[in-house]
């Protein structure tokens, strides 16, 4: 049991070495540069994402939408409420959409 507990401490002070001998190595850059670099991945999907999100927001509006101009029709006291509430619900969806990427940095 000592062994193996012996073992996972040399691998883990290995890689944390390893990890510092990388940052030692580019700490003759620019930090911005090394920044950006790591960075600018984690915006592309962040801003994948935000438009995912609006998207999802306008199926739900456009849905419900459909909804109420069907319960209409039909003078669905139900259908209306459930249409009333996916125009909500997608009105919210949107708006975090929006909060999210004024907020995201």
């Amino acid at each position: 049991m000592k062994q193996k507990i012996k073992k996972v401490i040399t691998v883990m002070s290995t890689m944390t070495l390893t990890l510092l001998a990388g940052i030692v190595a580019y700490g003759d850059e620019k930090e911005n540069d090394i920044a950006n670099q790591v960075l600018q991945p984690i915006n592309v999907l962040k801003t994948i994402f935000i438009a995912i999100i609006g998207a999802v927001g306008v199926f739900i509006i456009g849905k419900g939408v459909i909804d109420l101009a069907v319960g209409i029709k039909q003078r669905d006291s139900s259908a209306l409420v459930e249409a009333i509430l996916e125009l909500a619900g997608g009105a919210i969806v949107m708006a975090v959409d929006l909060i999210v990427g004024i907020f995201a940095l």
